[in-house]
């Protein structure tokens, strides 16, 4: 099934997750006239009807959201969204499963930033198997990447703990948790060597250690090919799988790469989305799933200078990285707009579920 909703084409993140029930929460950012912005989270049963569907406004009066993460309580179903808002400060609210009825929401500042002027982009929310949660994002000061920060926040809306980490350049872009409560970031490294962009993600603990870090270069076909990092996910067996983009002198293939739950690396498969005669703007995948059998779902951006081969690609591969299909959306209507796939996840029928939005003008 297929729900279309009216979103904002800005930094804010669109995601989706499913519940214990496999019902489908989405959530997006909407722009109207009285308010700058409200958050929107629209609960939808498994076969793709509405169970509901509510706005969010800010209680302090800053309408200014980037609704950058969305967690599941596996303990009670309860939703949380993490927000980041004004030059420093963030919020989360958490609502129930049933209505979207509010149960809690909690303003904090940056307090632990440190420096004048730092901001941190959040860019993902993720929950342990207690309810407890941790945000992802990038730490920046007027653009400059810091690099990551992560918030641990209990299941009651208690902040336990904000830092930022490692002044090492590092555009992070989404979070991800394992079955021990370690927490992983992802992103790339801005101009580590030379002009060229490393992906990589860093390992914590639960309690915000530094574990390690891992970095992937870019394709062997270049020296000067640059890798990005922008989704990642942990599968049943704790592998981390990252999904993103390698490029090079116009080339792009959209690349994901999988680690074992020790680091080491594991494979990495380079998609290229044509032939080299055909001019392709962008082809990366910006947000990966895996399934209970460990099979890898990715969706992120296609487009070229052909524009009716615009389209959102939704990509298979095997736990051991063969690909075993890429397709793609188009719009029903106008094949020729831009369009973006921006987060992806899988029910327990081992079914992807993808969200994303076509952008005109």
């Amino acid at each position: 099934s297929t729900g279309a909703y009216n979103v904002t084409n800005d930094e804010s993140n669109l995601e989706v997750r499913v519940d214990s029930n496999d019902n489908i929460i989405v959530l997006h950012k909407i722009v109207g006239v009285t308010y700058a912005s409200k958050i929107a989270l629209h609960s939808r049963d498994p076969d793709g009807n509405d169970n509901w569907e509510k706005l969010y406004s800010d209680t302090s009066g800053d309408e200014a959201y980037n609704t950058n993460g969305l967690a599941i309580d596996p303990t009670n179903d309860n939703i949380t969204v993490l927000t980041d808002y004004g030059a420093q400060a963030f919020q989360a609210f958490q609502v129930n499963a049933s209505a979207g009825a509010l149960q809690w929401d909690e303003h904090w500042a940056m307090v632990n930033a440190g420096t004048t002027g730092f901001a941190t982009r959040w860019k993902g929310l993720v929950s342990d198997s207690s309810g407890n949660l941790y945000g992802g994002g990038k730490g920046d000061v007027g653009g400059f990447q810091l690099g990551p920060s992560w918030v641990k926040i209990s299941s009651s809306g208690v902040d336990l703990g904000f830092k930022r980490t490692h002044f090492d350049n590092i555009n992070a872009q989404n979070i991800a948790i394992d079955s021990n409560g370690n927490f992983h970031i992802v992103g790339w490294n801005e101009y580590a060597d030379v002009n060229k962009k490393y992906g990589t993600y860093n390992k914590y603990n639960s309690s915000g250690v530094f574990q390690y870090a891992r970095r992937v270069q870019g394709t062997a076909l270049s020296a000067s090919s640059h890798c990005q990092f922008y989704g990642i996910c942990i599968d049943d067996d704790d592998n981390v799988i990252l999904a993103g983009e390698t490029y090079y002198s116009g080339n792009r293939f959209a690349r994901v790469t999988k680690f074992n739950s020790s680091g080491t690396h594991q494979w990495t498969n380079d998609t290229q989305a044509t032939a080299a005669t055909e001019s392709f703007l962008t082809f990366r995948y910006t947000a990966v799933a895996a399934d209970s059998d460990g099979n890898i779902f990715a969706t992120g951006e296609k487009h070229s200078a052909a524009s009716a081969r615009n389209g959102v690609p939704i990509a298979k591969y095997s736990p051991s990285g063969t690909l075993e299909y890429c397709n793609q959306f188009r719009h029903t209507t106008n094949v020729g707009v831009a369009a973006l796939g921006q987060a992806i996840t899988t029910d327990s029928n081992k079914q992807p579920i993808l969200i994303g939005q076509y952008r005109y003008g």
